[in-house]
């Protein structure tokens, strides 16, 4: 029975299963090839040389990408250096801005980022050592073998000694109230120097009786006050209806000169004219009147004198003791001049008794508050006052609440506000930060500890702070990721000696925050510190690390700060800090963000850490187990469109599993992409994949086979289904190095060794359909390709003759420039083909005699000939065997079929060979090469179709096949620059019953 047998496509890629289980469509090879709905399976696209990178032997470099929008950067570190390239492939200047001494170039002491990059060996910093972040315009970059170290940070100011300072508020007075200062400073090799200060007021009224008339016949009566008219003025208030119904009856006073007078010496008659006027601001609705400041710093007397006319008037109870004055004292105390009669007792004592070197601020100055320093440390300290310590304050080191600070006080004072009682660790620290340091500076905390500020007693604000603490609060910046940020010179060209050039600063930063609040009881360290990074990760506007089973991220929008910003609440911002215990404590590897979750793994099991409120915060964030799948240790998991991708372990080989995040959290669905081909990837623990969501592709490669990439390409109909999903391998005659995706663009660190040559070098694939060379109809498929136009390009072309090197030929060398860096002799296979050009045919491969370092010479052609450089790669496509199926194409059994024809369709082709070889060893080829008459084959090429194009065609080749189907292979191969794309494949066969067995035994 004949049949026919259509595979519309061959794109199913390769399958290991057994062959009656593979589908019509896949393959037993599929190499270089592109698999693509709209082009078949073409040939895949070269690699481009983008930059020769210097150095010999195998250079381990880690490179990831700069995305802009409307600018792109590849950037390589490893082996003490980083080099940055644009998308051109040119090269981006690299500096160190700090390094003004070396000429800003980046430095490789000890110390420096070149040391973190491997520069002095003291670490390793390849693909597998080396992750990085980028935020915008700067990348991070972390070196796994580092451990993160600790410093001091907050520090106290100059004169802040601890255990040597006390401070004494009041914050209020009142007349009949005391209050007492006790001290006991340690006098080493005496006795502690102990002392108590005190300052007590008597009652608030007193009543003065009238004196008899005298000289001028007033009744008066003298009232001494300890008044310091530089410190404040006194309130009076007269009251002079107390003991006599004429002063009930009396009209306000009119003017303080009626009554008031005040003199410095104690009953010494005084003329009313010369003291009592202006020496009071007097208010006769309310008869209070306020002594005017002055200069006199001596004890006044005032004088209180009735009215003339009053006392006229009433001449008989004058000259009797029944009048009575009440004065009222100023109400409250003034609590200044509290505080200047304290320091006054203190200082009249001298450091000698008390032990106390100064008080500040100075007599006859300040507020409310003083500071006290003493000269050894102080073993006791109290502050008591006669009204259940409501009036006043004092401490050395800790309060009980906030109201107990004064708003003025010596700029820099630290203070512990322990909180609530019995609760541990409940308090914080603050220190006061004077206005003249926040309006002179606008809160620049990098000022906060000059000498300006330091000295300056005044008024201000009690800011949260941290206790400093030695070799605590700040992150070691050299421990710490490098900082590579894009940034454009000045225009005198200070680094680049290119003026608004741009550039890339690369060095450690002091930008890291410092612990700014609490202590290490309460704000402890970042939890990577004195561990090892292990990868590092942007999300949420967080910049986050992991180390061992933790992951530590930044206070939101700011990325330096890994510490607590306050302990008076936990603000939705603050870091976040977490420990997966879920994963049983395992090392968290690496982390993949996943817009509102982040997944972590472990060696061996997937956490998610998000909120299910949607808003992440230290108190949302949960981390639940997702999966158990075991992974490894250097084969990063990445982003694939809306899912990841995660290689495993295999046996002996590597394996690609897929997790789709659905609704909640933690619910994730494995789907093993290598279920297929578990034998195509070979095991090794330094594995990594690329994706290009746009092309629907991606990579992996896998250090045990350096010279592949496994190719993935898919087509997704949604997040869970297929339309089409196919492995193949590329091959390259380098090994791969590392690789990122670029937008449609793959880059490639690429080893290349030829004998005792041997180089690196940067080059490019770029995707994308309807490719095409410069002034071509055709894309030459060479790797490590190159194109020279004829002239210019940094390429010098001399043509020879008669050259005697090479028998009297004319030949013709294209010499690299230095800057260039092409060095052919590290490739055995690199040759020259003739780009588009009248005079030779494009495509034709030319005669190369000899490759050097940096130097080709082929046999000779005309100087301005156009050529493409580069290495010949094969695209191979191995049918399988070709089994009876029934109409849904499940193979059939009891039937052996013989193999008659294979009718082979192509699109927009140039070149390819069809092979058959058969059991026996026989082998026939059909060739196509973009004509009828150059098929060497059997069958003829048939169904043309030039679309316009004269250099590639479409159309169907047939194969004679003869032969039985488990006796002949049939493979699809291209080794030419030309392109080919393979659309379908017709196989005719006939199908007879196999005959059982019979006989007698």
């Amino acid at each position: 029975m004949t049949s026919t047998q259509i595979s519309k496509n061959i794109l199913g890629g390769l399958s290991q299963q057994p062959e009656e289980n593979r589908l019509l469509n896949q393959a037993r090879e599929c190499e270089n090839a592109y698999l693509s709905p709209l082009d078949g399976a073409a040939k895949r696209m070269p690699s481009q040389h983008v930059a020769s990178i210097t150095g010999s032997g195998k250079l381990d470099r880690f490179i990831f990408t700069m995305d802009r929008d409307d600018e792109q950067y590849l950037i390589m570190c490893g082996g003490g250096t980083v080099r940055i390239f644009d998308a051109d492939g040119d090269e981006v200047p690299v500096r160190d801005t700090e390094n003004a001494a070396g000429g800003y170039a980046l430095q490789t002491v000890a110390g420096s980022a070149g040391e973190y990059f491997g520069a002095l060996g003291t670490y390793a910093a390849g693909r597998d050592d080396l992750r990085a972040a980028v935020v915008v315009d700067t990348a991070f970059v972390v070196n796994r073998n580092v451990i993160v170290a600790e410093e001091v940070g907050p520090t106290r100011v100059s004169w802040d000694v601890p255990k040597r300072t006390a401070g004494v508020f009041i914050r209020q007075f009142n007349w009949g109230t005391s209050v007492t200062i006790k001290i006991k400073v340690a006098n080493p090799g005496g006795t502690p120097k102990e002392s108590v200060f005190k300052y007590s007021t008597g009652t608030n009224k007193i009543t003065y009786a009238l004196g008899p008339a005298a000289d001028n016949d007033y009744p008066r009566t003298w009232v001494q006050f300890n008044h310091d008219p530089t410190v404040d003025g006194w309130i009076l208030e007269t009251d002079m209806s107390s003991g006599s119904s004429v002063f009930q009856e009396a009209e306000p006073f009119a003017d303080s000169s009626q009554m008031l007078f005040a003199d410095p010496a104690s009953g010494v008659q005084a003329d009313v004219a010369d003291f009592g006027v202006g020496a009071f601001a007097f208010d006769p609705a309310t008869r209070v009147a306020k002594l005017i400041q002055g200069s006199s710093t001596a004890n006044l007397y005032f004088g209180i004198v009735p009215p003339a006319a009053l006392v006229s008037a009433n001449t008989s109870k004058f000259t009797n003791t029944e009048p009575k004055v009440q004065v009222n004292r100023s109400y409250p105390i003034n609590t200044e001049f509290v505080c200047h009669t304290l320091r006054e007792q203190i200082e009249a004592r001298g450091t000698a008794t008390t032990g106390i070197d100064t008080v500040t601020p100075a007599l006859r100055t300040g507020g409310s508050s003083f500071l006290i320093e003493t000269e050894q440390d102080i073993l006791e300290f109290s502050v008591t006052d006669s009204v259940g310590n409501t009036y006043a304050t004092g401490w050395t080191s800790e309060v009980e609440d906030i109201t107990d600070l004064p708003l003025e006080f010596r700029h820099g004072a630290l203070v512990y506000v322990s909180g609530q009682d019995g609760v541990r660790d409940a308090g914080y620290w603050v220190r006061f930060s004077s206005d003249k340091w926040a309006e002179e500076t606008e809160r620049d905390f990098d000022q906060f500890n000059d000498a300006d500020y330091v000295s300056h007693f005044g008024p201000g604000l009690w800011l949260e702070a941290a206790l400093p603490e030695a070799d605590k609060g700040k992150l070691t910046k050299s421990t710490m990721p490098v900082m590579i940020r894009r940034s454009v010179d000045d225009n005198l060209g200070t680094y680049t000696n290119n003026a608004d050039s741009i550039f890339f600063d690369v060095r450690f930063t002091d930008e890291w925050g410092e612990r700014t609040v609490g202590s290490t009881k309460n704000n402890k360290a970042p939890s990577f510190v004195g561990k090892k990074l292990q990868e590092i990760f942007y999300w949420q506007g967080r910049l986050g690390f992991t180390s061992e089973a933790n992951v530590c991220m930044s206070q939101t929008g700011e990325l330096y700060n890994f510490w607590r910003t306050t302990q008076l609440s936990v603000p939705d911002d603050e870091r976040i800090d977490v420990a997966s215990t879920e994963g049983g404590g395992r090392v968290i590897n690496y982390v993949v963000p996943m817009n509102e979750r982040l997944l972590a793994f472990t060696q061996d099991s997937q956490i998610a850490l998000g909120s299910r409120s949607g808003v992440l915060s230290p108190r949302t964030i949960e981390a639940p187990l997702v999966s158990r799948f075991e992974g490894l240790a250097d084969g990063p998991p990445v982003p694939f469109g809306r899912s990841i991708m995660m290689p495993y372990r295999n046996a002996a080989y590597v394996g690609i599993r897929e997790l789709i995040p659905f609704g909640d959290l933690n619910d994730f669905a494995p789907v093993d992409l290598t279920q297929n081909v578990p034998r195509l990837i070979p095991q090794n623990e330094s594995v990594r994949i690329v994706t290009n969501p746009n092309d629907s592709i991606a990579f992996v490669h896998s250090a045990a086979d350096p010279n592949t990439l496994y190719c993935f390409k898919y087509l997704k109909q949604s997040d869970t289904e297929y339309s089409f999903a196919a492995w193949n391998k590329w091959t390259f005659t380098g090994e791969v190095q590392d690789m990122v995706m670029l937008n449609e663009t793959l880059y490639l660190v690429m080893f290349y060794e030829n004998g005792a040559e041997n180089g690196t070098a940067l080059e490019k694939i770029e995707f994308g359909p309807g490719q095409t060379d410069e002034d071509s109809d055709l894309l030459m498929h060479l790797d490590r390709k190159k194109y020279f136009s004829g002239s210019g390009g940094g390429i010098t072309v001399s043509f020879n003759s008669e050259n005697p090197a090479y028998g009297n030929q004319a030949t013709t060398t294209y010499q690299f420039s230095t800057s260039l860096v092409y060095d052919p002799d590290t490739s055995p296979t690199i040759t020259a083909v003739t780009a588009v050009d009248g005079a030779i045919e494009p495509g034709t491969e030319l005669t190369v005699l000899a490759r050097g370092s940096n130097s080709i010479i082929v046999r000779g052609v005309p100087i301005n000939t156009k050529v493409w450089f580069g290495v010949p790669y094969t695209f191979k496509w191995s049918a399988n065997r070709v089994l009876p199926r029934t109409q849904d194409g499940t193979p059939t059994r009891g039937r052996r079929t013989v193999n008659s024809e294979a009718r082979v369709s192509f699109d927009r082709s140039r070149y390819f060979q069809v092979v058959l070889d058969h059991k026996a060893g026989s082998s026939y080829t059909t060739t196509f090469s973009n004509d009828e008459s150059s098929s060497i084959g059997i069958g003829p090429v048939e169904g043309f179709d030039s679309e316009d194009i004269d250099s590639i065609k479409s159309g169907t080749v047939r194969v004679p096949l003869h032969g039985a189907a488990h006796n002949l292979r049939m493979s699809i191969t291209n080794d030419s620059p030309y392109p080919s794309n393979i659309t379908g494949i017709e196989w005719v066969s006939t199908q007879n019953r196999q005959s059982g067995v019979s006989g007698v035994f």
